[in-house]
């Protein structure tokens, strides 16, 4: 994939440059979807790159990533504490979503919710 999509990053001026450093680098599928990822969250939700960076030096992946900003968001707590907390076995990511109030169905219609309030807030 990584290789496909070197030849697409030739032919256009769009990518950002870190997207092309990768690429040009390891080009590893998790290196881009964590990048990617990392650049919605940064979007949709106004959650600070650098706070997603500490995850990620916590070696979180792209789900407890996503769990973590938006269970912050929800809660008003720090992404990283979460994953702290998880980490340690203090929590799991079912109890803290259910203490959030985020749960089944109803989780996506919360975090479009979400995503509309930091949008009108960024």
């Amino acid at each position: 994939m990584a290789d496909s999509l070197k030849i697409v990053a030739d032919r256009s001026n769009g990518f950002p440059p870190q997207f092309l450093e990768i690429l040009n680098s390891d080009g590893s599928e998790k290196a881009l979807a964590q990048f990617i990822v990392n650049q919605l969250l940064t979007d949709i939700t106004g959650v600070e790159a650098k706070e997603l960076e500490t995850l990620r030096n916590k070696q979180a992946s792209n789900e407890e990533t996503i769990l973590a900003t938006f269970i912050g968001l929800k809660t008003f707590k720090a992404p990283t504490s979460l994953l702290q907390q998880v980490a340690a076995g203090e929590t799991t990511w079912g109890s803290l979503l259910l203490t959030s109030g985020m749960k089944g169905r109803e989780m996506v219609e919360e975090m479009k919710i979400i995503i509309a309030e930091n949008k009108r807030n960024i």
